[in-house]
């Protein structure tokens, strides 16, 4: 028997290896094996269907399978089509997509099961609208149908509350639910929602700070139907589940749903999509602020689109909004009028939120002598400098560099801080208002169980008096009651003339921010510091009017050909010099081009490659330079990516990677 054999290293291809006649019982598609390869001596791979179409040279012999490493097969039978879906869609090495759904880690373990501990929370009573929803969507869950749906809510209409109630309709048969969110923390206020109406035993928390051993409990709970409704980040989506009755996607424009810092890339909005038809399951696509990619689809009819505005009991319309400069008289990072409605609130015992969308003290630290920015050795990205710590830290993969940190430039020692983080807007206001509590959210923050960032949390869900300093993570889906205020410090965070989407999540960003203020019983106030004044999603997000903007945007995407009305994929080469990088990306670019027209393709009218031009991010010991191509209809995107994984390959010393559908232009 001849079998072929995934491999997780980063080629787009399967080996064939003869399988001997006592390991042929346990050689079924998607089981694990160990085979002999290369240098390494054996590596662990996956089966991926009957082998043997090629006819081998005179006198090579086909090397053998050494041994089984499962009795059975684990995932299901959704395991070799969902790996082949997650490779062809976002060029992703096939063996790469099968150690993600099937990671090593994963052994055969008897499964405990857990007795379901009662509910602890009464029922709400549902609003008009929610009834609504739940006639349309309800009857698709009990019929086995697959449906997909953006629900487009306010903030405080009772989104969770309609994901619950449509779990518990596909728990009623027997069946799976799964509702995954951004961030962990924002996972961690969904699942005490849920554990409070459902009780626990039957409910896992999926994130990537489990530990080895409870991750792999979990995974195998869900794979035997013991753990009836998951609640996780992005890659709960890649989790095996038996029958999966009803998915939701929360927050569901949020970038932190795709995945592109590691292989393999995926969006798990696309992902959930993929399965929910397979399982003939109901998905809903939750949102204040939906996707243009998402918001357009509903529009054009291609999948069902419901509105929610009526607000639960006790909330509060959409607050008062308005906007304001960077600088005060009493400081630089904070207005006069921000500064006055702070001390009004905190007069009257109330709670008040800053965001701020960076951490650190500083978002961006320039040399005062070059201008040249401060910028990680290990990654690339702006380094921020630490509260209490003589030290510059990189907020995306922790590297720490000493102060003085020397220019790489011209060898200078001083710089200077050009925009604020959260550190630095805690010590502003402590110095403004001694004696305040004032606590910091942020990423760095909630690293531990008894951190600040849980205490802020605490504080704003109690009511307690005081400033809470935060990132865009404190505007997902909280209710906060005693919120009266929320200060925007830099509205223009998002504004960047490296990413197209940049004005759909200032927009998007700053509507959330003003949702949490409609948690309160009494209408709140928004005060957005911003250099641009007059930019049309500034001006829509204070009217709280995101569809109209939305419709706007739309319509300039439309004319100029950008997603969502085009495909778009992006290619980095990365080299030790800029010249071998923009050697690397032009042959890709006239590669690429030549594929695609021998496909039928017309160049500037079913796709375009624009570049190549430097990635705004460079790294210390490498250059790094990007092309973006522009891909009109599908016909195009499955071009590309069949060239791609068909064998191109980047010349030695240089790497050279593809995105599909990227979030990150930098």
């Amino acid at each position: 028997m001849i079998r072929k054999v995934a491999l997780p290293v980063p080629l787009f291809k399967t080996f064939d290896y003869e399988v001997p006649p006592q390991l042929q019982a346990c050689a079924a598609d998607g089981m694990r094996v160990r085979v002999p390869l290369g240098f390494r001596g054996s590596a662990l791979g996956f089966i991926a269907g009957e082998g043997g179409q090629e006819k081998l040279p005179p006198g090579v012999r086909l090397k053998s399978v050494i041994a089984c490493a499962d009795s059975r097969p684990l995932f299901g039978p959704e395991f070799l089509p969902l790996a082949e879906y997650l490779s062809s869609r976002w060029a992703n090495p096939p063996g790469e997509c099968m150690e993600a759904l099937l990671p090593r880690w994963v052994k055969e373990e008897p499964v405990v099961l857990e007795r379901p501990s009662p509910p602890s929370a009464e029922n709400p009573e549902p609003t008009s609208e929610q009834r609504r929803v739940l006639d349309e969507l309800g009857p698709a869950v009990r019929a086995r149908e697959y449906l997909r749906c953006l629900l487009f809510g306010d903030a405080m209409t009772g989104k969770s509350e309609i994901y619950l109630r449509l779990a518990l309709e596909a728990l009623a048969l027997g069946r799976q639910a799964l509702v995954v969110v951004p961030d962990i923390s924002a996972a961690e206020y969904c699942l005490e929602l849920f554990s409070g109406r459902l009780g626990g035993g039957q409910i896992g928390f999926w994130h990537s700070r489990l530990t080895p051993a409870t991750r792999r409990k979990l995974w195998l709970e869900v794979a035997a139907g013991a753990k009836s409704v998951v609640v996780g980040t992005r890659s709960a989506c890649l989790l095996p589940f038996r029958d999966l009755g009803f998915a939701a996607l929360d927050e569901e424009q949020d970038e932190g749903h795709m995945q592109e810092e590691t292989k393999p890339y995926y969006h798990a909005r696309d992902v959930l999509a993929w399965r929910a038809r397979r399982h003939k399951a109901v998905l809903v696509l939750g949102s204040a602020t939906p996707s243009l990619d998402t918001l357009r689809e509903a529009v054009d009819g291609g999948m069902k689109m419901l509105r929610l505005k009526e607000k639960v009991p006790g909330a509060s319309p959409y607050p008062e909004f308005r906007i304001t400069g960077k600088k005060g008289e009493a400081s630089k990072i904070i207005s006069d009028e921000l500064q006055k409605e702070l001390a009004s609130a905190l007069v009257c015992g109330g709670q008040a939120l800053v965001i701020i969308n960076r951490r650190g003290r500083a978002g961006v630290w320039n040399c005062l002598a070059c201008g040249r920015t401060a910028v990680c050795a290990r990654c690339g990205s702006f380094l921020a400098r630490v509260c209490d710590e003589d030290k510059f830290s990189c907020p995306r993969c922790g590297a720490k560099q000493p102060e003085p940190f020397m220019c790489p430039a011209c060898q200078d020692r001083v710089f200077k801080p050009l925009q604020c983080g959260t550190d630095r807007a805690v010590l502003e206001l402590k110095r403004l208002f001694p004696g305040v509590p004032v606590l910091r959210f942020d990423f760095d923050s909630l690293k531990t169980a008894k951190g600040e960032g849980r205490k802020a949390l605490a504080a704003l869900r109690s009511g307690d008096s005081g400033i809470v300093v935060g990132t865009k993570l404190i505007a997902h889906s909280y209710r906060f009651p005693k919120l009266s205020l929320a200060g925007v410090l830099d509205a223009d965070t998002e504004a960047t003339p490296f990413d197209f989407r940049s004005a759909e999540k200032t927009s998007a960003f700053l509507v959330q921010a003003a949702g949490r203020l409609c948690g309160a019983p009494r209408r709140g106030l928004v005060i957005a510091q911003t250099s641009r004044p007059d930019a049309e999603e500034l001006r829509y997000a204070a009217a709280g009017d995101y569809f109209t903007y939305a419709m706007r945007e739309m319509d300039a995407r439309r004319q100029f050909r950008r997603p969502p009305f085009s495909f778009i994929a992006r290619a980095v080469a990365q080299a030790r010099t800029p010249e071998a990088a923009s050697k690397t990306l032009c042959e890709f670019m006239e590669k690429a081009c030549e594929a695609l027209s021998a496909a039928g393709l017309a160049d500037g009218q079913d796709f375009e490659i624009l570049g190549p031009a430097p990635c705004a991010i460079q790294k210390r010991a490498k250059s790094r330079t990007q092309a973006v191509c522009m891909l009109n209809g599908e016909k195009a995107r499955d071009a590309l990516s069949g060239w791609y994984c068909g064998g191109f390959k980047a010349p030695r010393g240089t790497e050279l990677k593809l995105y599909f559908g990227p979030q990150d232009f930098r």
